[in-house]
């Protein structure tokens, strides 16, 4: 779970939080575990890359081939979110 946005450490402390409710402070088992991270100096588009590149791979190096994006606010962005998505693939090579 990549959180990116105002307080976006909000977010991620409450998945880590849901998780240790449900199974208890160190008893998430290893198949339950979400990994968590906060993008708080990032752009949009870094974390999109991170998402794919790097933060598509759960427990045991198993591949995560779907992405949820869930955006929260007052204006309708799915096309242009998922084009950013989609564009950022060549982000390093366009920040090189």
């Amino acid at each position: 779970m990549m959180a990116w946005g105002v307080d976006c450490s909000v977010w991620d402390d409450s998945v880590d939080y849901a998780a240790r409710k449900l199974h208890g402070p160190n008893e998430v088992p290893d198949e339950n575990f979400v990994m968590t991270t906060w993008h708080t100096n990032d752009t949009l588009e870094q974390v999109f890359w991170y998402a794919q590149f790097c933060g598509n791979f759960g427990y045991d190096d198993q591949v995560l081939d779907l992405t949820l994006i869930l955006d929260i606010g007052e204006t309708w962005r799915e096309r242009e979110l998922c084009a950013l998505f989609a564009g950022s693939h060549d982000l390093p090579d366009r920040e090189s």
